[in-house]
């Protein structure tokens, strides 16, 4: 019942989530001082102390500043003017800000949580003190690294760091030689979590081992990160279940309907209920054991939040009053197919895709014939086969069709592909 990690902060995005597996793979991160220097071009306002009210007087991000430093360490043209530069460090904060994520980090500014989340080695960098990854970074490369098909995860998440971006091209002129910034991923027991997860693990080692060559490695980066955000989710999902002596697997319903006012819809939306009530009662379970085994952290909270974020639960505003249910988006349903082709497989009916989707994710679409009764067993209410199941895998394959995963032959029957080229 112990839980294999602990949660230290529940609002985990996929790009935090990659940013810890980044810092944990190559054991350190760059402070990129300098870099955080010409980025940040917006003066920033004290807001306490002798000088509140107005910029620091001893503040290295002011233009002059910054382009002083610059100048003399060779990193700028002779002929580029002040203005220009100004020009140029707006330019750069456009393309490494990361959608506002990243923040004046050195004195006299208090760091906050700045992150890239760039897949280049060069720009891998976190704050120590505010890990965004809640932690979870350290526990999947701990993970991956105890099997051959979790190994063959992290062989593809390095030959994606060691790839140059873009991004990191246009950055290298304010790019410090630095030392990594030892931070060794604290020692966490991880063998029961493996063993619990083997077959989520060997999933994405097919998904990684697809992926190569197949896709630019910023497409690889995505699709690894939210196929272990899937992993992430699964892996809490399972583990409260175990211990809570749960009578039927957790499953998710997935809706691809479009019908919001269908019993599919509701259903849909007490999957999400039951699975978060589960993850709640664990963390229960943990508080009052006797003796206590610690606070995992709010597993519940998490679900929801990363949930919505890696495209497996709908509606994925924050705001929103609508029910959550579970949809899959694009990217996410291109995940979870291409997790499910094993070595040599190019081709799956759809009824055998359908099972591993159920196996591996615990996605349930009404596409198999004991689906019905597992549903109402979950506890999810009575579905009609013809007005809500059938239309429900028929939109899904639809779908699919449409991702240019699946294929409708003479014989009627649908054939599912991990990439469109093997389609007949």
């Amino acid at each position: 019942m112990t839980p294999p990690f602990t949660l230290k902060r529940p609002k985990v995005k996929p790009v935090h989530l990659a940013t810890g597996i980044f810092v944990a793979r190559q054991n350190g991160f760059l402070q990129l001082k300098r870099l955080n220097r010409v980025a940040m071009h917006q003066l920033k306002v004290q807001k306490s102390g002798p000088h509140r009210g107005r910029v620091h007087p001893d503040d290295p991000y002011t233009s002059g500043k910054v382009f002083e430093e610059l100048k003399q360490a060779g990193a700028v043209s002779e002929r580029l003017t002040r203005d220009q530069f100004e020009t140029v460090r707006r330019a750069i904060h456009q393309f490494v800000a990361n959608d506002q994520a990243a923040f004046h980090c050195y004195s006299p500014h208090r760091p906050f949580g700045n992150d890239y989340s760039t897949c280049d080695r060069r720009l891998v960098t976190m704050d120590p003190s505010h890990p965004t990854d809640g932690g979870l970074g350290a526990v999947l490369v701990n993970v991956m690294g105890s099997s051959a098909a979790g190994r063959s995860i992290l062989n593809a998440i390095d030959s994606v760091l060691d790839h140059p971006s873009p991004t990191g091209d246009l950055a290298s002129p304010f790019l410090e030689t630095e030392e990594i910034a030892s931070r060794p991923p604290a020692p966490v027991e991880t063998e029961d979590l493996a063993n619990l997860m083997v077959l989520q693990t060997e999933a994405l080692s097919n998904l990684a081992n697809r992926l190569r060559n197949n896709f630019m490695p910023e497409t690889q980066a995505r699709l690894l990160i939210m196929g272990l955000s899937l992993w992430v989710l699964s892996a809490t999902l399972k583990w409260s279940e175990r211990a809570c002596n749960t009578q039927h697997p957790r499953l998710l319903l997935a809706d691809f309907t479009q019908r919001p006012r269908r019993p599919l819809r509701r259903a849909s939306w007490i999957s999400v209920v039951q699975a978060r009530r589960q993850l709640g009662d664990y963390i229960k379970l943990c508080k009052e054991s006797n003796p206590p085994v610690g606070d995992p952290g709010n597993w519940a909270e998490m679900f929801d939040y990363l949930g919505k974020r890696c495209g497996l639960i709908q509606p994925r505003s924050d705001t929103s009053r609508g029910r959550r249910y579970i949809e899959p988006m694009s990217d996410t349903i291109r995940v979870m197919v291409m997790s499910c082709f094993r070595d040599g497989e190019t081709l799956l009916p759809f009824a055998k895709l359908a099972q591993r989707l159920r196996q591996t994710w615990a996605i349930v679409l009404g596409a198999e014939p004991d689906d019905p009764e597992r549903i109402r067993a979950a506890g999810f209410g009575n579905l009609q086969e013809d007005d809500d199941l059938a239309a429900n895998v028929s939109a899904f394959r639809e779908r699919l069709e449409d991702l240019q995963l699946a294929a409708r032959l003479s014989d009627g029957e649908h054939r599912c592909a991990a990439l469109p080229e093997d389609l007949p």
